[in-house]
């Protein structure tokens, strides 16, 4: 039961439930490769052998559609706290939403091998080694940023700093400015999770998401293409709220799907804080 319970807390968390995920993908691209090569030597004429290779590989695409659902959850739940760490996230993300068509183009392709005709059989396995091994490699370096977002940025790590850095300590204490409070509460949170993964300096310097950065007041004061995001005790008059709301013509709500729009208390929360001035700690 004590196993059932460790499992089910685990599922429950979007940042575990991720990393229990992730390795399957890796394990089943490496397996397909190989039981593709396998195919390749034998020139597809298992039958027994074609049809692992072909439960592997469609394996490989559910593992990499799940894989890639609980890292947007995931994501949603993670603070990003600098643009390299972001821009890292944003490379991860790319990669990661690639896995299950790479999946399925594996499968398809194994799939060939089952056709009677001795040639198409032969290239169909010939391209199941170049799929598989392709996908292979892509899978490794989708992990590779997985894993330095873990071990170099620390995201979905518990917070350390104010254990570890005596000199940090006081400026992880409750302020005494309510106004500071409440946004380390309630605004950096949305920001973190459902605004600074597409508005940041990386995708900035790149011309995407509007030219509008998130991570700092003062380039959420500039804005991007479409003029000043905030504007300091004016949330009526602020592109933000008006984004979020759904408020601008021609124009998606933020965050754009798939993401979930904002909750009703999400985009209240940003309007009092705007309307208090839109302190920034």
């Amino acid at each position: 039961m004590e196993f059932i319970r460790a499992l089910e807390q685990t599922w429950a968390h979007p940042q575990m439930r991720h990393a229990m995920l992730v390795h399957w993908p890796i394990v089943l691209s490496i397996v397909s490769s190989l039981l593709a090569v396998a195919m390749a030597f034998n020139r597809g004429k298992n039958a027994q052998l074609r049809w692992i290779t072909l439960l592997a590989c469609v394996g490989l695409a559910i593992a990499g559609y799940m894989t890639e659902q609980s890292g947007s959850r995931a994501e949603d739940a993670a603070s990003i706290q600098s643009p390299e760490a972001q821009a890292n996230l944003n490379e991860h993300e790319e990669l990661g939403e690639k896995v299950p068509f790479l999946g399925a183009i594996c499968t398809a392709v194994i799939a060939l091998a089952f056709v009677r005709k001795p040639a198409i059989r032969v290239a169909a396995t010939c391209l199941g080694v170049v799929a598989c091994g392709g996908t292979s490699l892509w899978i490794a370096n989708t992990a590779h940023y997985g894993g330095l977002l873990v071990y170099r940025y620390g995201v979905g790590t518990p917070a350390t700093a104010s254990s570890s850095n005596p000199d940090t300590a006081p400026a992880l204490e409750a302020s005494s400015d309510p106004k500071i409070a409440f946004f380390r509460e309630h605004i950096k949170p949305i920001l973190s999770s459902r605004c600074m993964t597409c508005h940041n300096s990386a995708r900035v310097a790149s011309g995407r998401s509007g030219k509008l950065d998130q991570t700092t007041r003062d380039t959420l004061l500039a804005g991007g293409r479409s003029g000043p995001a905030v504007v300091p005790g004016k949330p009526e008059d602020s592109l933000l709220i008006k984004r979020v709301r759904g408020e601008v013509p021609d124009s998606d709500t933020m965050p754009p799907p798939p993401k979930d729009p904002l909750t009703p208390e999400q985009i209240a929360a940003i309007e009092q804080w705007i309307r208090d001035g839109a302190v920034w700690e």
